[in-house]
């Protein structure tokens, strides 16, 4: 605690000691606190916020953008933001945006890449309402579809009034309603989604001044002792036999190659099917001679 007390953050972004001596260019290489973070340490609850932007502008007069119109006016939306994080190199020469080279690599990086995951959120929001409306028999509305049916008209409800009479499907409003009701995106919901997303990243920011020293000894010798403790709890319990307490410490103060006992802990792609879940572990899992055997016999 006393060698890391000095240590905080200035207003230029940067971890400096109390002789301003850099110790981070920039804290954390993303400069987020990890007190702000949703979730698996993400800035943002993706699904939680859009649900809560979703409940907050619902409106059963208001019709969904198509696919294509999501994605366009997301993309409208984060280019403005891509625009304010302009790529340079270390000699401050303007690079492509695109450049994912180490010459290209900068302190906005993860700034982008959090732009990055919106825009990719976004798009699979806009997807599943495609499906919606296939699965109805409506145009699906995608990038790739023909754009004519839908840009007779800029007015949105003489658009669809139209396209109904194009299609001559006297069923095609009770379609819509039904794939509305189940993957329905409306302008003023995006918006807010959007919105919402961008203000808890900027919150999530690190403040000028936070002892961020303090709070990293801190949250290194709280741990040592709970991890000290913890081993007494689990006594005899097999899947426990990890190491912990000060042993574990050192290893990650360290930076060990070769630790004493691994884990690794994977997310399921299927986390609904009871089936998949237990076909994985089978096959991840060691099958000892006893698991599958009733008796043996000599």
């Amino acid at each position: 605690m006393k060698s890391l007390e000095d240590l905080s953050v200035q207003y230029d972004d940067t971890v400096r000691n109390s002789s301003s001596v850099v110790v981070q260019m920039q804290f954390g290489d993303d400069r987020l606190d990890p007190d702000d973070m949703e979730g698996k340490a993400k800035p943002v609850n993706f699904e939680r916020s859009f649900l809560h932007s979703q409940t907050v502008k619902w409106s059963n007069d208001e019709v969904s953008l198509l696919p294509f119109e999501i994605m366009d006016k997301t993309n409208k939306i984060l280019e403005a933001e891509r625009k304010k994080l302009p790529r340079t190199s270390l000699f401050g020469e303007v690079l492509d945006d695109n450049d994912e080279t180490e010459a290209g690599i900068d302190q906005f990086e993860s700034h982008r890449d959090f732009l990055q995951t919106i825009s990719e959120f976004v798009s699979v929001k806009a997807e599943n309402y495609a499906h919606a409306r296939d699965h109805v028999g409506m145009m699906a509305g995608r990038e790739d579809d023909d754009r004519v049916d839908w840009e007779i008209a800029d007015d949105r409800k003489s658009r669809h009034y139209v396209t109904e009479l194009l299609i001559l499907n006297l069923s095609l409003v009770k379609q819509r309603h039904l794939a509305d009701g189940v993957a329905k995106v409306s302008d003023r919901t995006l918006k807010k989604f959007l919105k919402l997303c961008l203000t808890k990243y900027e919150r999530a920011k690190v403040q000028p001044g936070h002892a961020v020293g303090a709070v990293g000894a801190q949250s290194i010798g709280e741990p040592g002792t709970q991890m000290t403790l913890k081993t007494f709890h689990f006594a005899g319990v097999a899947g426990m036999s990890i190491t912990q307490g000060v042993p574990r410490i050192k290893e990650i103060i360290n930076a060990s190659k070769v630790i004493s006992t691994p884990v690794i802990t994977c997310e399921l792609v299927n986390k609904l099917d009871d089936e998949a879940a237990q076909l994985v572990k089978s096959r991840i899992e060691k099958t000892y001679l006893r698991d599958v055997s009733c008796r043996i016999k000599r």
